[in-house]
């Protein structure tokens, strides 16, 4: 189903005039250099094609996308592809030190040409059939060759430029071209799997190339390259056979999607979460409904300038789509229809998590759905991770910051394998979120002893579809946004209880703290309370006489008076908590402290006249 969906989508590009897809036959290439040659078949000029990225100064250089001959998937055979090639094929010399293989790649690029070419009456193709008998590849000394031969050595793409243009987009030369595929050596015929038609079978499919951690030349999404992997003596592509057409078509569009995250003039479909490279299509005409989905998937590309693999990228989401981004969300959380926003909710949308594996790609998932209800669960998971925050903190949450939170000093090498899929199965699917992200986020607190809003939101998310799931109605209705003080779950008050005797120390000495509880007794008060809380009300004591006013000392007391702890059963704390408690016990020290740094309501205006502590402090 996947690759149908990817192939009818081709079909749909091809006969969009303003998507730039490949059309059969040719492939998009990165090129570095074109070499001008005279009528004469001379290079007279060596023109860099490398330009700025896009976004300004100071961003890396690139080498700009040209539409070529589609290029041959390689591997340690010698291959050549038309009208463009590295420096070992197109000049018969390399920077990697083995000149036998030069000569050889260089050898074949000639007969390649002279074949296809021979009988053209062009003037372009004439002087590259001039240039290629004449060339040797010591002409590379040349002066004219000084200031880029290091760089024409390095590996890129070369093109040729004669008269006012590129040889390959000729006309003459591009039916040579055309004509060589539709005359070359038959494949084995059989039933595409595909589209149901018989055909010559692609043995090897064209590469996925753009997969964050694949190999450079690209992956396969189908391959059989062992005797393992294959049956009754079939070769390669025979064992699942899908048409050269076919191949053509799904890879072109996948290669196409994934693209479009680089290219800073297209609208995305394509972003990374942790180890996933993510791609989104409709199966109609849908770019409204394309672009939310997107916002959804990754609200901080839409909202601001995020980090994503370490560079700063401008959102291409503009102010009227984010608003209906806001819009929209609203709407549904609300249970309302979008079609007052003149989105379509029935439009099918399709999904597909990709992930390195070797010189192969594995599918970690692939989600089909409509539109309206893909909206309503993207709605449904914001909400379940929405929580009291402090004022510079984003209003979503990306999959990105998610992840982050989960490795070690926040790198996103450092993510767990496997997260980024399971994140977003969950998401899209409305399941349970992966235990093992909890468990990472738990790993994370107690290793860190931070408590920040991600990791808070991740945790009440968690908790909330667990209870939801087992339709516990009273824990899902206890588990709320903000700090609830009605709640006597032991983790949970353990929590609340650590957040006030940890404000009660920082007041008592002024602010200048380098150490606080939290960064000795964090971890055990989290795991078995009754370690540690009788020493910390202890201490306490001697903090309350220095601490102006009583309201930390009142609020102490209505969480022991909950807890049932006095001086006569200092001991009543609980042993032991399990994952779910401490997941509770920072939740509820995170929203004890969000509610200590906020300005107390109504309900507190009749509160003691000598308590002097500030209405609000700053987070």
């Amino acid at each position: 189903m996947i690759l149908q969906s990817l192939a009818a989508l081709y079909d749909r590009l091809l006969a969009d005039p303003e998507s730039d897809v490949a059309p059969p036959g040719y492939s998009f290439a990165p090129v570095t250099h074109a070499l001008e040659l005279n009528d004469d078949g001379r290079v007279v000029g060596v023109m860099p094609l490398v330009r700025e990225a896009p976004g300004g100064k100071g961003k890396k250089l690139v080498n700009p996308q040209m539409l070529l001959p589609e290029r041959y998937k390689r591997t340690v055979g010698v291959e050549p592809n038309y009208l463009s090639d590295n420096s070992g094929y197109v000049l018969g010399h390399d920077a990697k030190g083995n000149p036998e293989r030069s000569a050889k790649t260089h050898t074949a690029f000639i007969e390649l040409h002279v074949r296809l070419l021979e009988g053209v009456d062009d003037p372009g193709a004439q002087a590259l059939l001039r240039f290629l008998r004449s060339w040797r590849p010591e002409m590379l000394d040349e002066p004219l060759f000084d200031i880029e031969r290091e760089a024409i050595l390095a590996g890129g793409n070369l093109v040729f430029f004669h008269q006012d243009g590129f040889l390959h987009n000729r006309p003459p030369l591009r039916d040579a071209w055309m004509h060589a595929q539709g005359t070359k050596e038959a494949s084995a015929e059989a039933q595409c799997l595909i589209s149901g038609g018989v055909g010559p079978i692609a043995k090897v499919h064209p590469a996925i190339k753009g997969v964050v951690g694949a190999q450079a030349v690209g992956a396969a999404l189908v391959s059989f390259n062992k005797p393992a992997f294959t049956f009754f003596g079939k070769d390669q592509g025979e064992n699942a056979p899908v048409s050269e057409q076919a191949a053509f078509a799904y890879t072109t569009a996948l290669n196409h999607l994934i693209s479009s995250r680089a290219d800073e003039r297209r609208r995305t479909q394509c972003m990374r979460i942790g180890d996933v490279t993510q791609v989104f299509w409709a199966e109609t005409y849908a770019p409204a409904e394309e672009d939310l989905l997107a916002a959804w998937s990754d609200p901080s590309a839409a909202f601001t300038e995020a980090p994503a693999d370490g560079a700063q990228t401008k959102s291409r989401i503009d102010g009227a789509s984010q608003q209906l981004m806001r819009d929209a969300l609203r709407r549904l959380q609300r249970g309302q229809l979008l079609v007052e926003l003149h989105l379509n909710e029935a439009v099918r949308m399709h999904l597909l998590g990709l992930a390195p594996n070797a010189a192969r790609l594995s599918i970690r998932y692939y989600c089909v759905n409509t539109f309206g209800e893909l909206a309503r669960l993207v709605a449904q998971h914001h909400s379940d991770l929405e929580i009291v925050r402090g004022p510079k903190d984003p209003e979503f949450l990306a999959p990105w910051q998610i992840l982050r939170e989960t490795a070690v000093q926040g790198e996103s090498k450092n993510i767990p394998p496997t997260l980024g899929g399971a994140l977003m199965r969950a998401i899209y699917t409305g399941q349970a979120y992966p235990h093992n992200l909890y468990a990472a986020i738990l790993i994370r607190v107690r290793a860190d002893k931070a408590v920040n809003r991600t990791r808070a939101a991740v945790i009440k998310g968690y908790l909330l579809r667990r209870a939801r799931l087992a339709q516990h109605d009273t824990k899902e209705e206890a588990i709320t946004l903000a700090l609830n003080e009605t709640w006597n779950n032991p983790g949970y008050l353990m929590g609340r209880l650590f957040a006030l005797l940890e404000k009660a120390q920082v007041d008592a000495l002024g602010g200048n703290v380098n150490a606080t509880i939290k960064d000795r007794y964090f971890g055990a008060a989290s795991a078995t309370p009754n370690t540690v809380f009788p020493l910390l009300l202890r201490l306490s004591q001697h903090h309350h006489a220095k601490v102006k006013g009583n309201y930390i000392e009142r609020e102490i007391q209505k969480v022991l008076w909950m807890i049932q702890v006095d001086e006569a059963k200092p001991l009543a704390f609980p042993a032991m908590l399990d994952m779910d408690e401490q997941g509770l016990f920072m939740l509820g020290y995170y929203q004890q402290k969000q509610a200590l740094y906020t300005k107390r309501g109504a309900a507190q205006d009749d509160a003691d006249p000598n308590d002097t502590q500030d209405e609000e402090d700053e987070v």
